[in-house]
């Protein structure tokens, strides 16, 4: 160990020595080292160093613009294909295969989108030439749906005609009839209909004097394809809805088995349920006289207790009720389109519930 701090020394002296022999050496040398130094013009060299830092910063701030500028017209130029490939898909649209409401809906949207392009996308299109042209393809459509609206009316009448005289010989029949009316009531009942809801073509003779004497009342209803029930309906509604209301209400019932008639939870019910494994759909019969605090009060419990619901309303009255729906969880359709998404939505790839 004395060994190892006789050596520390040992070259702390040394190194001593030499910073005094250097400092010794730089002073005798002093004016030697500095003379090419003060031959140099300072200010001159201050000026050509400042000057070519503020060349360097000068193109750097040109190149950070320039970058900026290609940048912004590069998004613009982006901006305006977006914009001008969905113009085309805009410009492309067929009026003529949609419904003339829904079509007027639909051009109303698709100015509103192309008001909000940039003119130099939508100058390279005639955009008036479009306009006309849709325009047009409303007006044919309307003109064609009033066709088949007088066509519809036209063999609604003729079936209408043919169920009065059917049903003008059905009361004859019954007139005509052996049965004795004179027995007492209890007797002309005979067994209870089984359901509140028949139609009356799939009665025999006897079975409708049974449903008449039971308290059944006769409904000139239609199918809900519109097409008209020859012969009509016998249904027995002892609550304070119309037969309207009740038939539409069973025969959307029909369309499944695992359908369910005012179905209820809590204190409000849906008109139909319909229930599946992991899916259930509701459905609400509407002919306008519910009052707007009471659909408001109907649509979250809707919401919270069905997979999907539907509104079914009669076209005249479907305005009321567009606004309350999404088209994705809820839908509102005249009762043809009903029946198709019901049996849709509820088709046999949903394993119906036991």
């Amino acid at each position: 160990m004395m060994d190892n701090k006789n050596d520390a020394f040992d070259n702390l002296i040394l190194i001593c020595g030499i910073v005094i022999a250097l400092y010794s050496w730089l002073s005798s040398h002093q004016e030697e080292l500095l003379s090419p130094f003060e031959q140099i013009n300072w200010l001159y060299l201050g000026i050509w160093v400042f000057s070519i830092i503020s060349v360097v910063m000068l193109l750097f701030f040109a190149y950070q613009k320039r970058r900026q500028h290609l940048e912004r017209k590069r998004a613009e130029l982006d901006k305006l294909q977006r914009q001008e490939k969905e113009l085309k898909t805009l410009l492309s649209t067929d009026f003529s295969r949609y419904s003339s409401e829904y079509a007027q809906a639909r051009l109303i949207e698709v100015k509103k989108s192309i008001s909000s392009f940039s003119e130099k996308v939508t100058s390279k299109y005639d955009l008036n030439k479009f306009y006309a042209k849709a325009e047009e393809a409303i007006s044919c459509r309307i003109e064609q749906e009033r066709k088949e609206h007088s066509e519809r009316a036209r063999k609604q009448a003729e079936q209408e005609e043919a169920r009065k005289k059917a049903h003008l010989q059905e009361e004859q029949r019954i007139k005509e009839s052996k049965i004795q009316v004179e027995k007492p009531t209890i007797e002309r009942h005979g067994k209870p209909l089984e359901r509140s809801f028949y139609r009356v073509k799939d009665l025999s003779e006897e079975e409708r004097l049974r449903a008449l004497a039971q308290g059944f009342k006769h409904y000139r209803g239609t199918e809900l394809d519109g097409h008209l029930c020859i012969g009509g309906f016998y249904i027995k509604n002892s609550g304070k809805e119309s037969p309207y209301h009740f038939t539409a209400k069973h025969l959307f019932a029909e369309l499944r088995p695992n359908a369910k008639i005012e179905y209820g939870l809590g204190d409000k019910r849906a008109d139909v349920a319909y229930f599946c494994t992991d899916y259930n759909l509701g459905l609400e019969v509407e002919t306008g006289t519910n009052k707007p605090e009471q659909l408001a009060a109907k649509i979250p419990w809707l919401n919270d207790n069905f997979s999907q619901w539907i509104f079914v309303c009669s076209r005249t009255i479907m305005s009321k009720y567009l606004h309350l729906v999404d088209s994705k969880k809820s839908f509102c359709l005249p009762p043809k389109r009903a029946k198709e998404k019901v049996l849709e939505l509820t088709a046999p790839k949903r394993t119906e519930k036991v």
